[in-house]
């Protein structure tokens, strides 16, 4: 009866670590139809067993991603179906190969790596083996023993090393998918605001009108390399400030009553700014179905330069005429810019995107503002190699 229950505590484990399993190799390349499913799973006998298997799918995972960019990852759907799966498969008695096969090939995986760890006292003992699940043929076997806890890191280094190695040896060559061409941003923010209070004997008007234009070249280049992009800024605002009084002057003795005079004071503000240069930037194209997702960031850019111009004048009412005059320039840095154009492909032509995209608006944070982008691209899907495997 012992024995029993211990098989099926045995068999509960085996479900748990396979619904927990395979964490799976993620930052996958963009769009690329060569993508590989690679399936991580481990099991485990004791607490210090299970850290040990946990930390050899991470290593594997690790070393695979830097030496094989084609790889695809398990989303939450893929592991809500291994769950029943994994259940069907263990209820029913398979072996754990066959279970870890037909959950592999029910999802699309083409490899599988599984480990199992076994610690009996202070000897731990570590098993991997690699799956070409396409080929139903076993690419890697490997194993390692360590005596205590402070030889099981460099064992599992080294064993992990190993399984990665076979399996990218056993892979196809892989190649980056990459879009390729031109976008185009214009952006136009204009804003008018004008108001009137009450002062002294009078009134006082201000008006306020601004415009900015950013315009922005990329030439993307893939993900291997980064955007380029050439921008230019382009600011100007006037803010005009009118106050007219109407008020009395003191006469020449207490009992002689003042002339009724007028008094204008003006300011006039005008500042014209001006920013352009060239930089790297990210650029990027996510593909969902027959959708697809354009984002890019406009990199700010230092250096530019304003001038402002301004100029008051006072009639002076009751006394003389003032006016003041000031220029002076100044440096300033152009904001970063995040944006994204969202369309469909063409499945007449699924390697080319072009298109434009205009959107048009006021901002409620400023009133009287209104604002306009717009993006235009023209793309290409190439297939150009990865980088060598790296031995």
């Amino acid at each position: 009866m012992t024995n029993k229950v211990n098989f099926n505590t045995v068999g509960m484990i085996k479900v748990c670590f396979l619904v927990a399993f395979l964490i799976l190799l993620s930052g996958s390349v963009q769009a690329s139809p060569q993508k590989l499913k690679i399936f991580v799973v481990g099991k485990s006998n004791t607490k210090t067993a299970e850290a040990i298997q946990r930390y050899l799918k991470n290593k594997v995972q690790k070393n695979l991603l830097d030496q094989y960019p084609c790889a695809d990852s398990l989303t939450e759907d893929d592991a809500a179906a291994l769950l029943g799966w994994a259940r069907e498969r263990e209820l029913m008695g398979n072996k754990d190969e066959d279970a870890i096969s037909n959950v592999a090939g029910a999802l699309g995986a083409q490899y599988v790596v599984s480990f199992n760890v076994i610690q009996i006292n202070s000897t731990i003992t570590m098993n991997g083996t690699g799956l070409d699940d396409r080929r139903g043929k076993t690419v890697s076997k490997q194993a390692a023993t360590a005596h205590g806890e402070d030889e099981a890191l460099d064992a599992a280094d080294s064993l992990a090393e190993k399984i990665a190695s076979d399996l990218i040896n056993s892979m196809p060559d892989c190649y980056m998918n990459e879009w390729v061409g031109t976008i185009t941003y214009s952006r136009v923010f204009q804003g008018k605001y004008q108001a009137t209070e009450d002062v002294s004997h009078g009134k006082r008007t201000e008006e306020m009108t601004s415009k900015t234009t950013t315009n922005a070249d990329f030439e993307v280049q893939g993900t291997k390399k980064p955007a380029k992009a050439f921008v230019k800024w382009a600011d100007q605002s006037l803010k005009n400030t009118v106050t007219k009084q109407t008020f009395t002057c003191p006469g020449r003795t207490p009992f002689e009553q003042g002339k009724t005079v007028t008094r204008n004071v003006t300011e006039v503000e005008r500042v014209t700014g001006n920013a352009e240069g060239k930089a790297d930037a990210v650029a990027s194209v996510s593909v969902n179905g027959d959708e697809y997702t354009i984002s890019f960031t406009v990199p700010e850019i230092e250096g530019g330069i304003s001038v402002r111009d301004w100029t008051w004048k006072d009639s002076g009412g009751c006394g003389e005429p003032e006016s003041k005059h000031e220029n002076n320039s100044f440096q300033w840095t152009t904001d970063e810019l995040h944006e994204q154009a969202k369309a469909k492909i063409d499945r007449a032509k699924p390697d080319i995107l072009t298109g434009s995209q205009t959107v048009s608006g006021r901002s409620p944070l400023t009133p009287g503002s209104e604002l306009t982008t717009i993006i235009t691209w023209n793309l290409k899907f190439v297939r150009s190699p990865s980088t060598e495997k790296k031995k």
